[in-house]
């Protein structure tokens, strides 16, 4: 009988650790690069957007917003392959990001206000691409953004022009080669 308890402990801790192992189809997986390709990490737990506010609503009226320009007053070797990032924002409070055709990471976002600063928080899973953006001027059709970074994780020198796109942007689109 005491064989008998042992052995059946033991199935049990096997079963408990197998089940416990993370699931390779959770990784946002229709618009997501394949499990290898996203660092794993964590990210905090998304908050729904406040739909009251414009800022949210005019970031959830399309699919992608896409840096065309990408400044980096400290360092311009970073303007032109920052080009093309995009971020495609969701109304549950997820997030994908990517350049190009490439996903590269997903997490949660959130808008909140710093005194009169509507401020844009993006927490990826890969702590690498992490953002947070003071979100400034709007265009009179509501079509493109300047964002400007803040001194959370150090992007306070970053200026990015965001543009609404329907689809996720592609280099000809751009002129990149």
């Amino acid at each position: 009988m005491q064989h008998f308890k042992y052995v059946f402990g033991l199935f049990l801790v096997l079963v408990l650790m197998t089940a416990c192992k993370p699931d390779a189809s959770n990784n946002n997986s229709s618009d997501s690069t394949p499990a290898e390709a996203v660092p794993q990490g964590t990210y905090a737990a998304p908050v729904l957007p406040n739909p009251n506010k414009p800022k949210v609503q005019l970031l959830l009226r399309s699919p992608f917003w896409v840096a065309e320009y990408w400044v980096n007053h400290e360092d311009n070797s970073q303007n032109k392959p920052n080009q093309g990032r995009w971020w495609s924002l969701k109304a549950d409070g997820t997030f994908t990001t990517g350049q190009w055709e490439n996903t590269y990471s997903y997490g949660s976002w959130v808008v909140y206000n710093d005194g009169p600063k509507d401020l844009l928080h993006l927490d990826a899973v890969d702590d690498r691409l992490d953002m947070e953006f003071e979100l400034q001027a709007v265009s009179s059709m509501e079509d493109y953004m300047s964002w400007s970074g803040t001194k959370t994780y150090k992007m306070s020198r970053i200026a990015v022009k965001a543009i609404a796109l329907m689809s996720m942007p592609t280099k000809e689109q751009f002129g990149v080669q």
